[in-house]
């Protein structure tokens, strides 16, 4: 076992803001070094630190996407691949870009994040072994205000209860959230479809920092079981790759965070708080005891952080004076990670088939040693399965030719061994019921001895019925299961789930609503405007930024999807052409028509052009179709960009109309579901 450290990279977000005289950043030298001035409010003794100075393992200074994959992602797919658990955390403040480098922008697809690039490059990764079985299970959880909620669950997120999941260890110490739903992924569109699903159920809030702050710590987990096509072995290697995306650590007095935002505030900071006890605990060697338990992610992340994985953790900054507190903090953070090793190990466990299977072939190969020895040994007849009815019987013989008669018995195999003890054991039990029979039916006032017989022959009984089986008794009961205790049947739901969806419903029963105060609400004088027209205004103005975006996915898509269809026909003619060539080819050696006298195959002109023809054919049809896979790879995420784009545009509106307006028809709050969802979107396609 190889203890290897954590891997440390720094990102920076791309400001105009830059501070230049605070912050100096050498990517040669991947070192960052911090001048900070002392506050001139501090008093006459002031040791406030002035310098402060860094080396990470990665310094990503106004990077793109592609380089911090190929810097920090694309070595843990092989990795994974091979048995070795991995972990990839984005750490920062709120708004420093920790969302935006994990899943990504929706406006552009080289924007796309760290997770849909993992998830392609490790269904690439498949395609290219065949020779193995590779099987993947996604899981999305979400840590909102110290509750764990499963974003794939069937069940409403307003429905899920902190008690339906729990974090626990199995055998091996590893952790494993039970209750938590894990979803068969075969291919790289199921497992982008699950990731945007999620996606859109997450937790999002606006504070002056940043408009659309993620609330809640989210892990999105590849699980991964891989076996040998070719070896015979019952080893599978098992893995998981954990994308954790970190809720940002906030300053209320920036934030000016209020009510629920601020609530959410105060259990991100403590979270993060417990996070930065274990890493300063894991750091020293003194420690004993570390306290994972003492929220509910530093126990998820105890696999991570100091157990069996492979774990990088990019720190996101921003480097802009306003936010040097928060900066230095993050670095910090990050230099206390670096100290962490981890140990991590291939994760092996048997196939239960391969295993039989084996377990099988011995039991073969063993009854086989059994009938050599028994006839090396003059031996016949001897039986190791199960005895029939008639060898039964002549166990029965033998065993009362003992009893009664004296006779030895040979015992020729362990199974004839234990059949005869118990048709011996019968025997003994069926005696002391004819005693307790026969004591019962005697007179204790006429025989003494018969009283005194009695109550030691039920004694006897009792003491041989111990643990015994009783005849004709098939088990033992467990008791009867109440009406209600089957699990509700599943529900399957299609779109994204909302916290208040069930939230707002009532305990029970139904509750009476005044048509009056209902008809007040509906029918505004101000809301006769059509909801056509309304929904041009708000593209036109507050929503123009949602609508550019969702135009320009839109034009991309359309460009990729016939980009397909272009390069679908240019596949088709190159194979057409491909086949043509082979065909005359096999038919033009079948005639023999170029074969010497010797009887030897002699390739002519119009044969080695052919040749040449078939070859340049298939190395067209090849490329075509590499680029073909390619472009239709990339249309399913612009696709997925695009209904992510066209629900926020929706969502937006809606949000607009009952904040300007109040309720149209039909409830435009609850356009996330339902007809009026599917209304809306009609209208923006």
């Amino acid at each position: 076992m190889v203890k290897s450290a954590i891997r440390v990279c720094v990102r920076t977000r791309p400001t105009a803001s830059y501070a230049n005289d605070c912050i100096r950043i050498d990517p040669s030298s991947r070192s960052i070094q911090i001048f900070q001035k002392k506050k001139e409010n501090s008093g006459v003794v002031n040791n406030q630190q002035e310098n402060y100075s860094y080396r990470f393992d990665t310094i990503l200074h106004n990077s793109s996407q592609d380089t911090v994959f190929a810097e920090c992602g694309r070595d843990y797919v092989k990795s994974v691949l091979e048995g070795y658990n991995g972990t990839l955390l984005t750490y920062g403040q709120t708004g420093a870009g920790k969302t935006f480098t994990m899943t990504g922008g929706t406006s552009n697809y080289q924007y796309r994040g760290m997770i849909p690039r993992m998830i392609a490059e490790l269904y690439k990764e498949i395609q290219q072994r065949p020779e193995q079985s590779i099987s993947v299970r996604v899981s999305y959880l979400e840590i909102y205000n110290e509750t764990m909620m499963d974003l794939l669950s069937q069940v409403p997120l307003a429905e899920q209860s902190d008690t339906l999941l729990n974090i626990v260890e199995d055998a091996k110490g590893n952790v494993v959230v039970k209750g938590l739903s894990c979803i068969p992924a075969r291919t790289e569109e199921e497992a982008l479809n699950l990731l945007f699903e999620g996606e859109m159920a997450r937790s999002i809030g606006e504070h002056q920092l940043n408009k659309a702050s993620s609330r809640s710590h989210c892990v999105f987990t590849l699980h991964i079981e891989v076996a040998s096509r070719i070896k015979s072995n019952d080893n599978v290697t098992v893995s998981k790759l954990n994308l954790v995306d970190l809720a940002g650590s906030e300053r209320v007095a920036k934030t000016h965070s209020e009510g629920s935002i601020l609530k959410e505030a105060m259990y991100i900071n403590k979270s993060l708080s417990f996070l930065e006890q274990v890493v300063v605990a894991l750091g020293d060697r003194h420690r004993d005891h570390i306290p994972f338990r003492q929220s509910k992610l530093t126990h998820l992340l105890k696999d991570s952080v100091g157990g069996n994985s492979n774990t990088t953790l990019i720190a996101n900054i921003w480097p802009e004076g306003r936010h040097l507190e928060e900066t230095i903090s993050t670095l910090k953070f990050a230099n206390r990670m670096k100290k962490i090793k981890n140990d991590a190990v291939v994760n092996l466990k048997e196939d239960p088939e391969i295993h039989i299977k084996k377990m099988e072939r011995e039991i073969r190969e063993l009854k086989q040693e059994l009938a050599m020895h028994d006839a090396l040994a003059n031996r016949s007849g001897v039986t190791y399965g199960s005895f029939s009815e008639e060898q039964k019987e002549d166990v029965k013989r033998r065993v009362a030719s003992f009893v009664y008669d004296g006779e030895d018995i040979d015992f020729e195999s362990v199974r004839f061994a234990r059949e005869a003890f118990n048709v011996l054991r019968d025997m003994v039990k069926r005696a002391e019921e004819r005693s307790v029979v026969a004591a019962s039916n005697s007179d204790p006032v006429k025989d003494p001895s018969a009283a005194q017989s009695l109550p030691q022959a039920l004694e006897r009984n009792e003491e041989g019925a111990v643990g015994e089986v009783e005849d004709g008794a098939d088990g033992f009961g467990v008791g009867e299961a109440p009406t209600d205790s089957r699990p509700p049947p599943s529900v399957a739901l299609n779109t994204p789930r909302q916290r208040n969806t069930a939230a707002s419903k009532p305990a029970g029963g139904s509750v009476e609503v005044d048509d009056t105060e209902l008809n007040s609400k509906t029918h505004n004088p101000d809301l006769e405007m059509d909801k056509a027209k309304l929904f041009e205004e708000y593209k036109a103005n507050e929503g123009q930024p949602l609508n550019e975006k969702f135009k320009a996915n839109m034009c991309e898509l359309k460009d990729l999807t016939s980009r397909v269809k272009s390069l679908a026909k240019e596949v088709n003619v190159f194979r057409v052409e491909a086949e043509r060539v082979k065909k005359f080819l096999d038919k033009k050696r079948e005639s023999g028509e170029n074969r010497s006298s010797e009887g030897v195959e002699v390739i002519d002109e119009e044969e080695y052009a052919a040749i040449k023809e078939l070859k340049e054919a298939k190395t067209a049809y090849k490329q075509k179709h590499s680029e073909w896979k390619e472009a239709k790879e990339r249309r399913v995420h612009v696709q997925l960009l695009v209904d992510a784009c066209r629900v926020e545009l929706v969502h937006s509106f809606n949000d607009w109309v009952s904040k300007n307006f109040g309720l149209l028809d039909g409830d435009m709050s609850g356009a996330k579901s339902g007809n009026t969802f599917a209304k809306e979107a009609d209208k923006v396609r």
